[in-house]
């Protein structure tokens, strides 16, 4: 999920108790997000400037730190590829469950049998910056995505690539 509304509580349990059962989740949240849009403010279909996951992030065990602040791209490394962002968070753990990596730009969550990777920028999805020299961007992405689908990290205990964490 990318930047996704608020959902109602029953969703958020729902969701919650899919990856326990043993799926798999990429979110993209973003504490300050600047992605442009032609949609007007209070528009359903526009994605919200900071995210509204939060009880479920402290569910989790981890909490996303962040403010507004003007736009600042910076370089940084997303699945250990490095990566343009724009005013990203900061993943801190808040429980054995979660491994903050890459200086709080990303989360893995090991909850039950499944497995969330959490990133604290959405914005470096966004194509135009990709196009501003940071093709490594989607790079990290599939790579994200790869890495869900061979279900890497998923034993409590170990980190993104099986490893001991």
């Amino acid at each position: 999920a990318i930047q996704p509304a608020s959902l109602p509580a029953e969703e958020l349990v729902a969701l919650d108790a899919w990856v326990r059962r043993g799926g798999r989740a990429l979110i993209f949240a973003d504490p300050d997000l600047i992605w442009p849009t032609g949609l007007a403010f209070g528009d359903r279909r526009r994605a919200p400037v900071s995210t509204l996951l939060d009880p479920l992030f402290g569910h989790w065990g981890v909490a996303l730190a962040g403010h507004r602040a003007p736009v600042q791209i910076v370089s940084g490394k997303i699945a250990n590829i490095r990566v343009k962002l724009v005013n990203p968070g900061v993943w801190r753990a808040k429980s054995d469950a979660c491994v903050v990596r890459n200086r709080g730009l990303e989360a893995i969550c090991t909850l039950g049998l499944g497995q969330v990777i959490l990133v604290a920028d959405a914005d470096m999805l966004d194509p135009r910056l990709w196009a501003e020299g940071a093709p490594d961007n989607a790079r990290a992405l599939q790579t994200l995505l790869a890495r869900l689908e061979m279900g890497q990290a998923t034993k409590a205990g170990q980190g993104i690539n099986g490893t001991p964490r």
